[in-house]
């Protein structure tokens, strides 16, 4: 049954009585059901119905229980005849709907309908790509479907069942982008390289910049000198990533012939240390700003760049030779070198040697980045401390000492906003220090290190900690515990399931040290996950207690491995039962899912 079908079958005649949306009829969509929603979903009315509602379901498996979407069957007054003029206002709201959604997620069913072919599918993308990025936008479909469409899309071809609509669509298309050809290659770029999103942290990165008056004299002067690599080098939570989202704003701003692009990296998301996913990433902003580089790009079969695995080949067909065309200068940052380390090498105790071709993106750097033209130049930020302390030596290495290196404080001259101090070291203690302002203490310093920061968590920490019931904080410190174990942000669905999201909201600093973006849960900066590996491991841990003995206990890393390799095999089926029972056959004894599913199991029997 398609959508189409179920609209005039379903939707129309239970709301022709009161002539009103489906949402509007309590006995079929509950008051509570309603509120903002999160994500706008684009389809096409030909696509089967089913499956617009298992691929909307699949993917926000990742979501909380509270997450709303806006579909238009529910949503718009479908009665176009008698209350035409209703029907256009819902119809032409859906431009100002995606602005507040977060993102919006592309249900495909190629059997029935490429939505490619539909103005009003292209349109929704364009302005979800205009209002939240190319990373807004969420295609839910196979390899062979996404060859297909980037091969079929043509805005000024697509259908659409009123001229009118036809018309106000492309002149919104060339309002946004100058001309249809550049929306084309815009959208085709962004589904044919799947690239990773930095979104959420760029946010926070200006956030955090508030109050920060940036001085980049260093490196324009830089730029017009001979050193090939710019390295930002300085000590955890110095605000390094912050200076490679304000650079790319101030470059964007004062030198728009230099063609920029970036790669952030993470230590917890193992999608930012994939070196293909860098490539594709790198390739993808590369192809938004030059038009040589496009060229080249496109003149790959689209299912060979979806096939490309391996870090070589998709260096030399996604980089090398489409940048061998651009004549303009190109600026690559590589944000947070360090954070590709094995972690080990930064367990305190530490003595072993460096891991071979243990940090991924360095080797990316060594092996293939380094080879580009004399016009690709490279921005580099990292700590000291990478490589085992061997990271300065080895980046002269690299580039024949053509390097200049910088401290964050040769970029800045801040004020600490609403400390009412000039800010200088340590950039993150000033975002914890507002947390221990907001608990009635005195915090600010005129130069803080890292140990001033370590003492800012603390003193969340304990108050927070302190105040909570037994209960609750043993929830705390199962949540605190999976999230050091993780090797990426865990979903909130998950910790739901686990039976521990419910803590969420009581963790030290929650909104600001711990926050969720895009459904999962992130912490602020990577000293506080170093601090609390720490502090757990310190005998008679004030901060943290009873988890110092399991933090790194073998039963933690056992669950995190099991919920990894069980997450595929659940998202087919996410219901309470299914994990329950999985958890229970599978999960390695005395895990928080095993004890949670023997609880449900006591429970039910």
């Amino acid at each position: 049954m398609t959508t189409e079908e179920v609209v005039k079958e379903f939707v129309v005649p239970r709301t022709k009585a009161r002539q009103c949306r489906l949402v509007d009829l309590p006995e079929y969509v509950a008051a509570e059901a309603v509120g903002r929603p999160s994500y706008f979903i684009s389809h096409a009315w030909k696509g089967a119905f089913a499956t617009l509602f298992n691929r909307v379901l699949e993917f926000l498996t990742s979501a909380s229980d509270e997450t709303r979407v806006w579909v238009d069957v529910f949503a718009v007054n479908q009665h176009r005849e008698a209350l035409h003029q209703q029907n256009r206002q819902d119809v032409m709201a859906f431009e100002d709907v995606v602005e507040h959604c977060v993102g919006t997620i592309v249900v495909v069913d190629m059997a029935r309908m490429n939505p490619a072919t539909r103005a009003w599918c292209v349109y929704e993308w364009d302005a979800t790509i205009w209002h939240h990025g190319s990373d807004g936008l969420q295609m839910l479909m196979s390899e062979e479907d996404r060859v297909q469409i980037v091969g079929s899309i043509d805005i000024e071809e697509a259908q659409c069942f009123h001229l009118v609509d036809k018309a106000m669509i492309l002149q919104r298309v060339r309002e946004h982008h100058g001309d249809a050809a550049t929306f084309n290659h815009m959208l085709q770029t962004s589904l044919l390289l799947a690239p990773l999103s930095y979104r959420a942290d760029q946010q926070r990165h200006r956030q955090r910049s508030a109050g920060t008056t940036w001085e980049w004299g260093a490196v324009e002067a830089w730029l017009d000198g001979p050193h090939r690599a710019l390295c930002v080098l300085a000590g955890a939570g110095t605000g390094k990533s912050t200076i490679c989202t304000m650079l790319m704003d101030h470059l964007a701003a004062e030198r728009p012939r230099l063609v920029v692009a970036a790669h952030f990296l993470k230590y917890s998301d193992q999608r930012r240390l994939d070196p293909v996913l860098a490539i594709r990433s790198l390739a993808h902003q590369l192809a938004s700003r030059s038009a040589a580089f496009r060229e080249r790009l496109f003149a790959l079969d689209p299912a060979h760049v979806t096939a490309l695995v391996d870090p070589e080949s998709a260096f030399r067909d996604l980089l090398q030779a489409p940048l061998s065309q651009v004549r303009e200068p190109v600026l690559i940052l590589l944000d947070a070198l360090d954070e590709a380390d094995p972690p080990e090498q930064y367990l305190p105790g530490f003595r072993g040697n460096v891991k071979a071709c243990g940090n991924k993106t360095l080797q990316l750097l060594t092996r293939q980045l380094v080879q580009l033209g004399a016009n690709v130049r490279f921005v580099i930020t990292t700590r000291p401390d990478a490589v085992c302390s061997q990271i300065e030596p080895l980046l002269g290495r690299i580039f024949a000492d053509s390097v200049t290196l910088l401290g964050p404080e040769a970029l800045r001259s801040e004020a600490a906003a609403e400390l009412g101090a000039q800010g200088t070291g340590v950039l993150v203690y000033h975002t914890v220090a507002k947390e221990c302002a907001a608990l009635g203490d005195s915090w600010g310093k005129d130069h803080a290190d890292l140990s001033d920061v370590y003492s800012a968590y603390r003193r969340v920490f304990v108050s927070a900690l302190a105040e909570l019931s037994a209960e609750d904080r043993d929830g705390v410190l199962a949540l605190l515990e999976a999230l050091l174990a993780a090797q990426e942000p865990l979903a909130e669905s998950w910790l739901q399931r686990m039976g521990l999201a419910g803590a969420m909201p009581r963790l030290p600093g929650w909104g600001c040290l711990f926050y969720v973006a895009e459904h999962h849960v992130y912490l602020l900066h990577k000293s506080l996950s170093d601090w609390l590996l720490q502090e757990s491991e310190a005998e008679g841990a004030a901060a943290l207690g009873s988890i110092q003995q399991s933090a790194h206990s073998e039963v933690s890393y056992d669950m995190l491995r099991w919920l990894r390799l069980a997450m595929h095999e659940l998202e087919g089926n996410p219901c309470l039962e299914h994990f329950a029972a999985t958890a229970w056959e599978t999960a390695p004894l005395g895990s928080v899912p095993h004890m949670k599913a023997a609880e449900h199991t006591a429970r039910r029997g």
